[in-house]
């Protein structure tokens, strides 16, 4: 046969730690965290959730940050700016 199936070489996590996140990381990141808070779910459960299926680990990492946040009472909006500052500020 003309094709042939070889094993598709996967990244380990930290090369993907390193890799930088990209604006369609961020895009897919906002798109769920929209998604989510619309449908009324709750903010900590959105974390928890996007923490979870983060495709980016730095993502996940810094999405638990911003949860510890939120737990130790600082606002959303400051807890995003310091662990997103790829976002614009608002």
């Amino acid at each position: 046969s003309p094709f042939e199936l070889a094993p598709r070489k996967t990244q380990s996590l930290s090369a993907l730690r390193r890799r930088a996140i990209t604006r369609r990381d961020l895009a897919r990141y906002l798109r769920q965290l929209a998604t989510l808070l619309s449908a009324n779910v709750g903010v900590l459960e959105t974390l928890a959730t996007l923490e979870q299926s983060a495709a980016h680990p730095l993502l996940a990492e810094r999405t638990a940050a911003v949860k510890r946040d939120l737990r130790s009472g600082r606002r959303f909006s400051t807890a995003i700016e310091s662990h997103l500052p790829e976002l614009p500020p608002y």
